[in-house]
């Protein structure tokens, strides 16, 4: 995720739905959608919850398929007044018009505006078409909240919280320790809130005392392998070649292809190298996340790995990984032996 140059930061969707729903300001129909869907979830059961009596949601709450549920079902359920609640209340997931064109549009294109003041609807979508003329004229007459991944700041709002209601306390550095590890901002990552819900799980389940220390976060996050071949590199750069080894024996154990180790490992350095090179051209950090299109909090990780080396050294590293690859493609190695001999020479 890119880090914008000015400090002002667009407002997450959560955070104005938030601010929208506390405030009776929300419109009567709304559309969540982007990689969050724990984030969706949450929106969709917080207006469930204000709006709907728990007796009555058999009749005051709907839900539909959007790619099988007809215009018509969808519009005469909005229709029905409530019966005991405060508004009806009619989810439509993944609804298809907002990301193809089909036969309902035109006519989704004139309820917009006509739904009555009874009803809430909510509408969900994979990858909405933010260009097409069906998302502009849903967005000028209702409530539109992209919730993508959050932010630094906000993401460790959402562990404090976890780690308070279960009764459990974390240092801001073991925080992040436990962010690094999770690899929530790791570039094309899957991993969402729902996974990060989970790994806090398995933390807290993991720790003994009130306090969660390094210790519990390192032993109970599996991670991904991105992150993993980084952390190997960073432990050879603090000198540590036994944890090195230990951590590509790991990776190893969970079959990952040497290819993959290796080109992860080359990119991971030449990622270094270039974090480098900018910071010595005078490149602060926001600055050299945006060019490298990472985030913030990995371009501070590379940052610290650059400050081991100097750019010779990087240089010479990245040649000899590539005379690895060199070798291993051509038979000339053991695909194993090879990477071992490379991480000694390190």
């Amino acid at each position: 995720m890119a880090y914008k140059k000015t400090d002002k930061r667009k407002e997450h969707a959560y955070k104005k739905f938030e601010q929208d729903i506390k405030g009776n300001s929300l419109k009567n129909i709304l559309l969540f959608y982007g990689k969050e869907n724990y984030l969706i979830d949450w929106a969709i059961g917080s207006v469930i919850d204000k709006y709907v009596e728990p007796a009555c949601k058999d009749f005051d709450l709907t839900k539909f398929n959007g790619t099988a549920a007809s215009f018509e079902d969808i519009s005469n359920s909005c229709e029905t007044l409530p019966m005991f609640s405060t508004k009806k209340i009619v989810v439509t997931d993944k609804l298809k018009c907002l990301e193809t064109e089909t036969e309902d549009e035109q006519k989704w294109l004139g309820y917009f505006e006509s739904i009555p003041e009874t009803c809430i609807l909510i509408l969900t979508a994979e990858k909405p078409d933010t260009r097409r003329k069906i998302f502009k004229t849903l967005s000028a007459a209702g409530g539109v909240y992209q919730f993508d991944e959050l932010d630094d700041q906000f993401l460790r709002k959402f562990i404090e919280k976890r780690m308070k209601s279960a009764g459990k306390t974390i240092k801001p550095a073991v925080a992040g320790e436990l962010i690094a590890q999770s690899g929530y901002f790791d570039r094309n990552t899957e991993y969402t809130l729902y996974n990060l819900e989970n790994d806090l799980k398995k933390v807290i389940a993991h720790a003994s005392g009130e306090e969660i220390c390094r210790e519990d976060v390192v032993k109970s996050i599996s991670g991904n392998i991105d992150r993993n071949v980084f952390f190997m590199l960073d432990a050879l750069g603090q000198g540590k070649k036994a944890s090195a080894f230990r951590m590509l024996s790991n990776l190893a154990l969970y079959s990952e292809n040497e290819y993959r180790i290796l080109s992860l490992i080359c990119n991971q350095y030449e990622a270094v190298m270039l974090v480098k090179e900018m910071r010595e051209d005078g490149r602060n950090l926001p600055e050299i996340a945006q060019a490298l299109g990472m985030h913030e909090y990995r371009a501070r990780l590379m940052m610290g790995l650059s400050e081991k080396y100097s750019i010779q050294q990087l240089k010479s590293i990245l040649l000899r990984a590539y005379q690895v690859d060199r070798n291993i493609k051509s038979g000339l190695l053991d695909k194993s032996l090879a990477l071992e001999m490379f991480i000694a020479s390190i």
